[in-house]
């Protein structure tokens, strides 16, 4: 058998080689799973033919050639239930009505998630966030000063929290993430962001998958700590608040990506894309908004079936050291 397979290999530009190599270093099964192969083969022919005969008597009689008369061969059960008008009701029904409405109303549903996770992402979700629906727009607020720090303890819960200071563009800060002792565990709904919030809720494919495109930001995982930079508001001419009154104030959001230390928090640094105001909140599905006071003025749709349900305090210090150290509060 040897030359056989070598010129087969040889024809075959290789892709029968893991075939070959198999087949030649298990001969003996090999040859057992071609004879069993063949015996099914020879056993299912009879069958086949009578098949296509019974096909082609059926065909012969729809067409008119040849009259119905009896049947060459007895009748089974499952010939009988076959011909039976509930089993060719079912069938239709489910051929004809069951089936097809079924894959259109998929298919209309895929378009609608699918349509409004572009809407969310490409529209409302930045108009909201530069529009200050979440983080709010406000003055320029105190800079952090070199060799200092400020600390806040925030719930998970509200979509975006202000940590009362501003950070200047090109500088880089040192960020220390907490979990509140009273707090307990982060949850997002009855699923725990673990361990503490260094990393991303883990939650079922089944519930996840559908509202990953109605993230607030798609790439980052669930209940990651994310900032946020936003421009302050300011005294312009006419044609500035025109064009702020309808894109907003420009605003820079990016993860944390935070490492534990040996106290149980997680400490991280970032670089300032630009001068404006801190925020800090956890990364989460927003659903689509709704006209509030006039467009383009939005608002956040049932928020406490989103945001609401977080379960979870964090303590945010923020310094514009290169570190932090690491210390138990």
């Amino acid at each position: 058998m040897r030359p056989v397979l070598a010129l087969a290999e040889r024809y075959s530009a290789g892709l029968a080689h893991p075939w070959v190599e198999a087949i030649s270093h298990n001969m003996a099964a090999a040859m057992a799973l071609l004879g069993a192969i063949g015996a099914l083969l020879a056993y299912g022919r009879p069958y086949e033919l009578r098949l296509r005969g019974r096909a082609r008597r059926a065909w012969r009689v729809a067409a008119g050639a040849a009259s119905a008369g009896p049947w060459q061969w007895k009748r089974s059960r499952i010939d009988r239930m076959h011909d039976g008008a509930v089993y060719q009701h079912v069938v239709h029904s489910l051929k004809w009505t069951v089936g097809p409405s079924f894959c259109g109303l998929s298919i209309i549903a895929l378009i609608l998630w699918l349509g409004g996770a572009l809407i969310t992402q490409l529209a409302i979700l930045p108009l909201e966030e530069r529009h200050g629906v979440f983080c709010d727009n406000s003055p320029l607020a105190p800079i952090l000063q070199p060799e200092t720090s400020v600390m806040q303890s925030l719930a998970i819960a509200t979509p975006c929290s202000p940590l009362g200071i501003a950070v200047e563009r090109g500088k880089t800060y040192a960020i220390r993430v907490t979990v509140v002792v009273v707090g307990g565990p982060c949850y997002d709904g009855v699923y725990r962001a673990g361990p503490g919030m260094g990393q991303s809720a883990q939650l079922p494919v089944g519930v996840s998958l559908p509202a990953i495109p109605y993230r607030r930001v798609i790439l980052s995982g669930w209940l990651q700590p994310m900032f946020e930079i936003k421009e302050p508001v300011r005294t312009e001419s006419w044609p500035g608040r025109i064009w702020h009154g309808i894109f907003g104030w420009p605003a820079f959001i990016q993860p944390l990506y935070l490492r534990p230390d040996r106290t149980g928090g997680f400490n991280g640094r970032f670089t300032a894309h630009m001068t404006g105001n801190l925020y800090f909140f956890v990364n989460d599905a927003m659903l689509a908004a709704t006209p509030a006071s006039g467009w383009p003025r939005l608002r956040p749709a049932l928020p406490s079936g989103l945001y609401g349900n977080n379960v979870g305090t964090a303590r945010v210090k923020v310094a514009s050291t290169e570190e932090i150290p690491a210390t138990g509060s």
